[in-house]
């Protein structure tokens, strides 16, 4: 196996890895959404509203920690 194509396996890896808690995350988020309408009396344009800025600040925090993380690497 060439060095470009271990360097794409495990960019494939790592994109996978990342993206499952993403995923995760806003499944829960979709869990919450008919309590989140009953108790605070949301439409369905605000409920969206509510989604995408939940995705929102996690992918922000995801690429933080990702960047954190390669900071890391590179001091070690």
């Amino acid at each position: 196996m060439g060095k470009r194509s271990t360097h794409h396996a495990t960019f494939v890896i790592e994109r996978d890895y990342a993206a499952s808690p993403a995923r995760v995350f806003a499944a829960c988020a979709e869990l919450v959404l008919p309590s989140i309408r009953e108790d605070l009396g949301f439409s369905e344009t605000s409920l969206v509203w509510v989604v995408n800025a939940y995705k929102l600040t996690f992918g922000g925090f995801l690429l933080l920690g990702g960047r954190l993380g390669e900071k890391a690497i590179e001091t070690a």
